[in-house]
This record gives structure tokens, C-alpha cells and sequence, in this order.
């Protein structure tokens, strides 16, 4: 069963209230970033993320623009390289495990950061936060959890290709456009109830548990750990 599915209608949040561009699930980038030393492999970027967790080094963000929530991450941040989509290229995935039974279901196996390269460009997919967290499900798609208040949430499903998300579907919870009936069902918008289809709890949940979550096991950020990106990545 998905993350949050069942009777609970919203996953606790840790912090913040977003904007629609948090939550807009298709903010991957257009454009490649590419950092001044970007080789084929991600040794670089893991050097980084390891001196922003452990040292408290804000300014190894530059260039990479990695999630500020691993810095304040309540479990025990990592990362993973995986080849998500099959095709023969390597992700770089950054998130954290959570042991304590009573957060794990929403917070062990969270993703806050996702980069792949193509065409010898590092390029960064998707950049989460508390109120807006990614999972890999096991079907090989990737959901994503977003909050921008008790009235407001959203539970939607990509597919993802080379560098893209493609939205398959969506379950919205807008208690502002209809507090009677607040769930609604979309294929348009991740987040955005305006052209969605009303649909009862009952029916939301059963979107929801189409989509069982993976809980990797992230290799933590530790002095050990940190030069251990170094598999290349075809292009």
C-alpha cells in the first residue's frame, strides 16, 4: 500500500507551507546544470552533499542545488545510485531512512533529490522538501506527496523517462473548493482540483493503494561513504 494510503487523508509534515511552484511535480529542469568539474560519474556531487550534511557547509550546495531538507532531516540521510527508468544510465538519488515505526511510513524511503546525466550533462530532475517528497514505487514509478495546508494536498503518479516525469495521474484534496467534497481525481495537474473529476474517499484510496512505495536502504552520508560515487555513468 502506498505511503499514505488508507484512512488517514494526510501524512504529518515537518515544516513549512510551499508555494504552487513547490509543488508543481514537473519542476525538473529543462535546462542540464552543469558544475565546472562535471566528469561521468557522480563523486563530485556526493563530495558535496556529504560536506553540506556532515560540516554544515551550505556552500557546497553551488552548482547543485541539492534539497536544504537533508540538512534537516529527523532520520538518517543517504544516497543511492540506480538505474530507475532501464535505460542503461544511473541515477544519483538523495533521501533518508526513518527506523522509528511511527514515522517510517512516510519517512523512510522519502527522496528529496534525483540527478541523472545525458548528453555528458549533469542535469537535476526533481528537488523535494518535507512538504513535498518523492518515492520510488514498485511499479516503477515514482509518486509524489505534496502539502500546502490541512485543506490542501495531493498524492500524484509519474512515469519517468531519460530526465522527464510525465504525469500518469493524480488524487487532490482541495477543502477550499469543496469542503463537502474535497477529493478529486486528475490526469492534467499534480496538484490543481480547477478541471479535476469529484471522486469519493472510498475511490481515493483505492488510486492510492495502487501504488506500493520501495523503502531503499540509502547509503549513508558518512566519512567512509563519501568517495563512493565513483561508478561512471554512460552517457
Amino acid at each position: 500500500m502506498c505511503g499514505s494510503a488508507g484512512s488517514r487523508r494526510q501524512a504529518p509534515d515537518r515544516a513549512g507551507t510551499p508555494s504552487a511552484s513547490d509543488i508543481e511535480t514537473a519542476a525538473l529542469s529543462e535546462n542540464p546544470q552543469e558544475p565546472d568539474a562535471q566528469a561521468l560519474n557522480y563523486e563530485d556531487l556526493i563530495e558535496a552533499a556529504s560536506d553540506f550534511i556532515m560540516n554544515k557547509d551550505l556552500e557546497a550546495q553551488t552548482g547543485y542545488d541539492f534539497s536544504i531538507a537533508l540538512l534537516s532531516s529527523g532520520g538518517s540521510p543517504g544516497y543511492l545510485i540506480k538505474d530507475i527508468d532501464g535505460n542503461g544510465t544511473d541515477e544519483l538519488i538523495f533521501g533518508e531512512n526513518v527506523r522509528d515505526p511511527q514515522l517510517s511510513p512516510t519517512w523512510d524511503g522519502v527522496i528529496y533529490d534525483i540527478y541523472t546525466i545525458s548528453d555528458g550533462a549533469l542535469i537535476h530532475v526533481l528537488n523535494g522538501w518535507e512538504r513535498s517528497r518523492y518515492y520510488l514505487c514498485e511499479n516503477g514509478m515514482i509518486a509524489h506527496e505534496g502539502s500546502s495546508g490541512a485543506a490542501n494536498f495531493n498524492y500524484a503518479y509519474f512515469t519517468f523517462e531519460r530526465w522527464e516525469l510525465h504525469l500518469k495521474e493524480s488524487v487532490i484534496y482541495d477543502g477550499m473548493r469543496d469542503a463537502d467534497h474535497p477529493w478529486f481525481y486528475s490526469t492534467e495537474s499534480p496538484y490543481d482540483a480547477k478541471n479535476a473529476e469529484p471522486i469519493s474517499e472510498n475511490r481515493s484510496m483505492e488510486i492510492r493503494e495502487a501504488y506500493t512505495y520501495e523503502h531503499p536502504d540509502f547509503i549513508p552520508f558518512t566519512e567512509e561513504n563519501r568517495h563512493s560515487g565513483s561508478s561512471s555513468v554512460s552517457p
